[in-house]
């Protein structure tokens, strides 16, 4: 049996970056869960409901992928998936710093979890969603940023702010 992937993260917006990993993972997985998080105790820039309907409709072409929401530890979101393997992206030295000691945090809460790192592309290697976020409120151009239907969203709240 193939494991199942969970890429997390709160896509706050889905970036081409995100959608790269997704598309390099669902080659190698069975199933591909892209976890939505969201903290009630946060301001989130997009709802939970609009920040999945984006990563569904940029994700539609991968029949192995499915979208749900989690507010919680990650890690607890994954007993639910046993033998799922935790899949995080790394766009610098930084990201490997700060996510292996969340890799190690995990593994004390749950032993089984493996959690595997994918490096950005070059081409996505400072592509964030603040990026993408900060350039809208200056009404920059962040088009080549986001999949399509991500960027027609984000056009139209343009302009009904």
């Amino acid at each position: 049996m193939q494991r199942k992937a969970i890429y997390a993260g709160s896509f706050d917006p889905f970036t081409l970056g995100h959608l790269d990993v997704v598309q390099r993972v669902a080659k190698s997985f069975e199933r591909v869960i892209v976890l939505v998080g969201y903290n009630k105790k946060k301001n989130s820039w997009l709802s939970v409901a609009d920040r999945m309907e984006l990563v569904e409709a940029a994700t539609q072409h991968l029949p192995n992928v499915i979208v749900e929401s989690w507010s919680g530890l990650t890690v607890d979101f994954a007993r639910k998936y046993p033998q799922s393997i935790l899949v995080r992206s790394l766009r610098s030295a930084a990201d490997l710093e700060w996510e292996s000691a969340m890799a190690w945090g995990n593994s004390t809460q749950f032993s089984e979890l493996e959690t595997y790192f994918l490096l950005a592309q070059p081409q996505w290697q400072h592509l964030s969603s603040s990026l993408v976020r900060e350039l809208w409120h200056h009404r920059g151009d962040y088009q080549a940023m986001l999949p399509l239907s991500v960027y027609k969203f984000l056009k139209k709240m343009e302009l009904n702010p």
